[in-house]
Order: C-alpha cells, then structure tokens, then sequence
C-alpha cells in the first residue's frame, strides 16, 4: 500500500494547480489533505473520492496552487489604529523636543495599520471539475504504483501459504500414528493407576474411557478448519478485490488451529511441524499488513 502519484491542471483560468499524494501502510483508510485557502471549499469531494479509489492505507494529498492572473484585492485602512497610534507618536516628538516629521512609509510600518487581501470567489462546478480530474490523475498514478506492490506481496504471500498447505498435509499424514501412540499412552496410564490403587476397572469402561480421551486428542477438526481457511484465502488472493482485512482475520484463525494441534498433541514430530506453521503464518500475517 506504499507509493505515491503526482499530477497538474489548469483550473479555469486564474490557477494552476499541482497535487502530489504519497501512501503508507495502514489498518485502515485515513486521509489527511493539505489545501490553499483558495481550494479549500473541494477538501470535502477530495476526501470522497479518496475513499472510493482506497480501502486501507495513510494517505496524504497535497495540493499547491499558484496564480496565473492577478486577483482583485481588497484594501483596508484601519483608522482606529491609526488613532490611537498617530497622537501618541507626536505627543513623544514634542515631549523630547524631537525635531521629525511622520511620514506615509512611516505610517505604512504600523503593524495592522494597512491590510490587503485578495478577493477569493468561490470555485465554479466547472473549475471543482477540473481540480477533480487533476486529482484523479494522481489517484491514478499512485493506484497502479500500489498494485504492482501488491503483484510482489501476492507471490510471496502464495510461496508463504504453499508452505503452510505442506504443513498441515505433514501433519494430517501423521495423524493416524499419533493416535495409536496416544492410544496406547492413555491406556499404559490407567492400567498403572489401576495396578497402583488396587481397584479393578471393568475392560469395556476402560475401553470407553481411553477412546473419550483419545477422541478428545484427534486434531481432525482443526485440520478441517484450516483447510477451509486455506482455501478461503487463496480465493480471495485470485480474486482481485480488496482483501487485506479478511485476509488479516483468516491468517489469526490459522495461528488458532496451529496452536491448538500443538496443544492437543504429544508427537514431537507435530510439535516441530507446528514451529514451522507458525513462523510461515506470522509471515503472512506480515504481509497482509500492507495489502488493500
């Protein structure tokens, strides 16, 4: 979600404008937009189109402006300051017999005393057409630049996910070991409790018991939902919609069934596979960071 894009317009003929809008990684969309006063009234339509074009990122847009014709101005001669002022500065030349006639640059260094500001009329549907055209091509500019960004996480997002599909596959292909050998664990424990408390147990509840805790073991569920998850993900990666945040949600539901298949079993062979799912997930929940 990084780039930038830049473009310029002429908006009627009174201003030529330059917008530059650069973007960052973000949770979500905030736009921050810095205007000349002579434009500020098309701040609202920037940020409108702004969320219409992203979905997720910090996006900055600056617009400069600079005048092609003279405005008309508006001139104002303050005569209160200058009231105020004028007796005071001649009462302080008679007091110490000063010898100095007040002159008009003199009186033009009076702060506030003459004021000038340039007459602003409001932009035209016309002109907020043009300034939005000029916006546009910067949009423009910058989307593509964010998705040839996004081709590069895409591959290293499905290198990512292909590990993560061959670790759950790993883990499925010893599934069917691990329950035997959880298996024969639950029942060595009741035997030997059995033995040490001298308490006969009828064999079909001890049978039942130790297929209770055996069942209680099986990652089959979680291998289940993190195959639907898998898919999931891969679908919205080809599919060309923005998807970072669903992608963000179905990449913590798989560090769920990660941690929980490892919770659930003893295997070290599991456990090892389970690191390796991890570190792979974390990478993708990285990189899915910066996907729209």
């Amino acid at each position: 979600m990084t780039g930038f894009g830049r473009s310029s317009g002429k908006v009627g003929e009174r201003l030529l404008i330059s917008v530059l809008c650069r973007s960052v990684n973000h949770r979500y969309l905030e736009v921050s937009v810095r205007l000349p006063e002579s434009l500020w009234d098309v701040e609202p339509m920037i940020r409108n189109l702004a969320s219409k074009t992203f979905n997720r990122g910090k996006l900055d847009v600056t617009i400069r402006a600079e005048r092609l014709q003279d405005p008309e101005y508006e001139v104002r001669l303050s005569r209160n300051i200058a009231d105020r002022v004028l007796p005071g500065l001649r009462s302080l030349l008679a007091e110490y017999d000063l010898d100095a006639n007040l002159t008009a640059s003199d009186l033009l260094r009076i702060p506030d005393l003459v004021q000038v500001h340039p007459r602003e009329s409001e932009l035209e549907e016309g002109e907020k057409e043009q300034v939005k055209a000029t916006v546009l091509q910067a949009f423009e500019m910058l989307r593509e630049m964010r998705e040839r960004e996004g081709e590069a996480l895409r591959y290293d997002i499905q290198l990512h996910l292909a590990e993560t599909r061959d670790g759950f596959a790993r883990i499925s292909g010893m599934r069917s070991e691990v329950q035997a050998e959880a298996l024969e664990s639950y029942r060595g424990r009741i035997e030997e409790l059995t033995r040490l408390s001298g308490v006969a147990v009828d064999p079909d509840r001890l049978a039942q018991e130790t297929l209770i805790q055996v069942e209680k073991s099986d990652i089959a569920e979680e291998l289940a939902r993190a195959e639907s998850h898998l898919s999931q993900m891969a679908s919205l990666i080809d599919s060309g919609e923005p998807a970072g945040k669903k992608l963000d949600f179905l990449s913590q539901e798989l560090l769920r069934e990660i941690n929980t298949s490892g919770q659930k079993s003893r295997s070290s062979g599991i456990r090892s596979v389970v690191v390796e799912l991890k570190t792979a997930v974390e990478r993708i929940r990285e990189q899915v960071q910066n996907v729209e």
